[in-house]
């Protein structure tokens, strides 16, 4: 493979992206999303001084100049620590949201508030017309002394960063030829070992996909590694999923997560249960009001012929495969009112009160057909309506509620990061549920089966230097 320092091969990245991008699952079968991936401590043996590149959740909440959300900085503590310890310069690297004009330096200064150390921002790292590192950046990166750290600027300001988003197969060997070449002169300029410590980063992006496998040295947080063996890989076998939520895309997870055999209950709930609805009549005469408008679109409503389309499969797969789907039988509008169907002027905005009742009665039935719950494992993601409202909250409210009192009757509740977090916070508290993850996509992929690139890339990184 490609391991080791500035060794272009491009068409073996080809070769690799190729079978990235079309992925058969083979990683999982042979031991686990993690198997095999040095951790942190694979790192001590470096000499002080090294630098340490750190693939970092940097993407938190900024206005006006400011952090508003330091959660995932503080969640880098220990890799900061190991770094102090062992006198490593750690240089700090990730993406600000999907903005590409989004800037990191905010960041610097939370960083040296949380860590009391200086911190050097490289606003400019990469020269796109040359195809080097700045000179500026060279120098900050290799001035910099252990008690400082380097914070470069936001990954997704760069095109390469985000050239395997939409990439068709007649342009991955091109596409393959220009990361190759990035990742070189990377490599050959910024000398180091390379630190994984961004577990919501599970896109196909530059930095955590294609970069590591041309560095020397590659090893994964503990934290994330932890994270993986003891809930992702659990919750990954749910025989539950709640699912809900206003993003549609979600219904291509969902497509996947139920051809696992063991999941006997599917729960849909909010936005994403409309296609459902429509689907699951027989000719689709079924009104989903204005979400059938594509004016809607940008306010996330929409429902296209397509994902109706998609959403009858879904129901005809879980059919075949005896998995008992329940969907909303009632809906609370936006206008404040409660009906069975939508009329063709409104919007739904919650569950009603018989689809959560029904919803609560199916759950503990479920419950004490086993035995009373014990060891039932339950996974729960997104909202039942528009919640940031409290007129519409009440849906998510008593579904945190019942997730408290299923976890009280010895059922195993996972709460998939996003907004089912946000809602966990401000309808109940994280201990209500077994665990809550802070990184929902990356939650959807592990169980749905999709690859993790950052650990595939880790893995092929692993196996190549031990072939």
């Amino acid at each position: 493979m490609i391991t080791g320092r500035c060794t272009s091969n491009p068409q073996r990245l080809a070769q690799w992206l190729s079978l990235l991008l079309n992925p058969s699952g083979e990683t999982e079968k042979r031991g686990g999303f993690t198997a095999g991936i040095p951790v942190r401590d694979s790192l001590t043996d470096l000499p002080a001084g090294s630098r340490v590149f750190v693939r970092a959740d940097i993407d938190v909440s900024i206005e006006s100049g400011k952090v508003t959300d330091r959660a995932r900085l503080e969640n880098l503590r220990e890799t900061i620590r190991f770094c102090t310890e062992h006198r490593f310069v750690p240089i700090l690297f990730g993406h600000v949201g999907r903005d590409p004009q989004a800037t990191a330096a905010p960041i610097a200064d939370a960083l040296t508030d949380l860590y009391r150390a200086p911190v050097h921002f490289v606003a400019d790292w990469f020269d796109i017309k040359r195809g080097t590192i700045t000179p500026s950046c060279s120098e900050t990166v290799h001035r910099a002394e252990p008690g400082e750290f380097v914070l470069l600027e936001n990954t997704r300001r760069y095109p390469f960063e985000r050239a395997l988003w939409r990439v068709d197969p007649g342009s991955l060997e091109r596409v393959a030829g220009e990361l190759d070449r990035i990742a070189v002169a990377f490599c050959s300029v910024l000398v180091g070992a390379y630190l994984f410590d961004a577990i919501a980063a599970s896109n196909l992006d530059w930095s955590s996909t294609v970069l590591p496998l041309y560095m020397d040295r590659i090893a994964l947080a503990d934290e994330i590694r932890d994270e993986f063996r003891a809930h992702i890989e659990d919750a990954c076998r749910s025989e539950v999923i709640i699912f809900s939520g206003a993003k549609m895309d979600k219904l291509d997870d969902l497509e996947e997560i139920v051809n696992h055999d063991w999941i006997k209950l599917v729960i849909i709930g909010g936005a994403i249960a409309m296609p459902f609805v429509k689907a699951s009549t027989e000719k689709g005469e079924a009104s989903l009001g204005l979400a059938e408008n594509e004016m809607h679109r940008k306010e996330g409503y929409f429902v296209s012929a397509e994902r109706v389309t998609q959403a009858r499969r879904i129901l005809t797969s879980a059919r075949e495969q005896r998995i008992e789907v329940v969907l909303p039988v009632d809906f609370a509008l936006d206008d404040g009112s409660v009906r069975q169907s939508v009329p063709q002027d409104r919007l739904q905005f919650d569950a009603g009160p018989q689809t959560l009742a029904r919803i609560e009665a199916m759950l503990l039935s479920f419950l004490e057909k086993r035995g009373g719950g014990e060891g039932v494992k339950i996974f729960y993601n997104g909202v039942f309506g528009k919640f940031e409202d409290d007129r519409f909250g009440e849906g998510t409210r008593r579904m945190i509620r019942l997730l408290k009192t299923l976890t009280d009757r010895g059922a195993k509740t996972y709460v998939g990061g996003g907004e089912g977090l946000i809602a966990l916070q401000k309808y109940g508290a994280i201990s209500w549920v077994t665990h809550a993850f802070t990184a929902g996509g990356t939650i959807l992929k592990a169980m749905s089966g999709r690859p993790i690139s950052y650990l595939r890339s880790l893995q092929e990184h692993t196996r190549s230097r031990e072939s």
